[in-house]
């Protein structure tokens, strides 16, 4: 069965519903470099953090290397401050935009 053909302004109103933009305030391709980076550094934190806390700096008494060693560690994951934010629907972002022009004096 052939597919109806969509009007232009079903063509609109359907990209207004599944476009998005960035709602971050920067550039896409920034986003693009910094989102895999942070993720990375938040990861590089942990690890560090699971390292440091896994050094021993003393042994017990009578351990001699064959017993097993039990150690503590935290394992609550460290608060990287940064969490990705979602994109605006484009139809949101367009309706704001159209407020703030209503909105400016002149």
């Amino acid at each position: 069965m052939p597919r109806r053909r969509r009007t232009p302004r079903e063509k609109k109103e359907l990209s207004l519903d599944r476009d998005h933009r960035d709602a971050y305030g920067e550039s896409p391709h920034a986003s693009r470099k910094w989102i895999p980076r942070r993720k990375a550094m938040h990861a590089r934190h942990w690890r560090r953090r699971a390292r440091q806390d896994l050094g021993v700096t003393q042994l017990p008494e009578g351990f001699d290397g064959g017993d097993a060693l039990e150690v503590e560690h935290r394992t609550e994951l460290p608060y990287s401050g940064w969490e990705k934010q979602p994109d605006r629907p484009l139809r949101g972002e367009v309706e704001w935009r159209l407020r703030q022009r209503e909105d400016e004096p002149g």
